[in-house]
């Protein structure tokens, strides 16, 4: 079986934003799945999708932010 982080991108190819916002939220995976998306060179498709834009806005730093240096890297 792939890794979570494989089927998580799996998952954003395939557009399934519902279950990738699941995973996000999981605390068991959340961290790693953040971390993953921050600073990867993957074009992430849920970074359009609204719930998710939403919940980046209620306090998650943005790629953009990270990318940008005012977040250690």
């Amino acid at each position: 079986m792939p890794s979570l982080v494989i089927q998580f991108e799996q998952m954003d190819s395939r557009k399934q934003f519902s279950e990738m916002m699941t995973l996000l939220q999981d605390p068991s995976h959340s961290a790693n799945l953040k971390s993953h998306m921050f600073m990867s060179v993957f074009n992430f498709n849920i970074e359009k999708h609204t719930p998710y834009k939403e919940w980046i806005a209620s306090g998650r730093p943005t790629r953009e932010v990270f990318d940008s240096g005012k977040i250690d890297k």
